[in-house]
């Protein structure tokens, strides 16, 4: 019996894997506020796009004349910042921040959204 069960777990696990695999995660960024800066994903120059799961996005953040940048915030976990150039608030005025598309912590956000803040310059 409990041979069994582990059969049924192990076929239940794999099974939730191979959904998660074939969801489609979608990433938008934002600049907050608006005026303190654009924010794009990758080399397209969107933001708006859609992901498989494993992959990662990378969206960056181009600060406007006049302000800071402050920091990224996201309605999932984000990695630390990958790169930076330039200088700016903190030291840096473009700014880059990697998006891996998985699930954290057993819970799944499939519709990303990650926002870059600016602070306007005294």
């Amino acid at each position: 019996m409990k041979k069994l069960l582990y059969i049924l777990s192990f076929i239940l696990l794999l099974g939730c894997s191979k959904d998660e695999d074939t969801r489609i995660f979608t990433l938008t960024v934002n600049a907050i506020p608006p005026e303190g800066g654009t924010v794009t994903i990758g080399t397209a120059q969107v933001t708006t796009n859609e992901y498989k799961y494993g992959d990662t996005a990378n969206a960056n953040a181009k600060v406007s004349d006049g302000y800071f940048f402050s920091h990224w915030s996201a309605n999932t976990f984000i990695h630390k910042m990958v790169g930076t150039t330039g200088a700016g608030a903190l030291g840096h005025n473009r700014l880059e921040q990697g998006v891996e598309m998985r699930c954290w912590d057993g819970r799944c956000v499939y519709d990303i959204v990650l926002n870059a803040h600016f602070i306007k310059k005294d």
